[in-house]
């Protein structure tokens, strides 16, 4: 996994004013694909309905 580290940050007219809100956010990634997940489980398993482990 790695963190991507950012915020964000919003003005908006609330009444007779301004306001700024501003958040902290974080994104996980994972730096696996689908196929890499795929491959490992197929090779990982000894069993032949590897495709049906998977659609689990």
């Amino acid at each position: 996994l790695v963190i991507w580290p950012g915020y964000s940050a919003s003005i908006l007219e609330y009444e007779t004013s301004i306001t700024l809100c501003a958040d902290v956010n974080h994104k996980l990634l994972r730096m696996q694909t689908a196929y890499d997940l795929i491959m490992h489980v197929d090779n990982k398993s000894q069993r032949k309905d590897a495709m049906e482990i998977l659609k689990k």
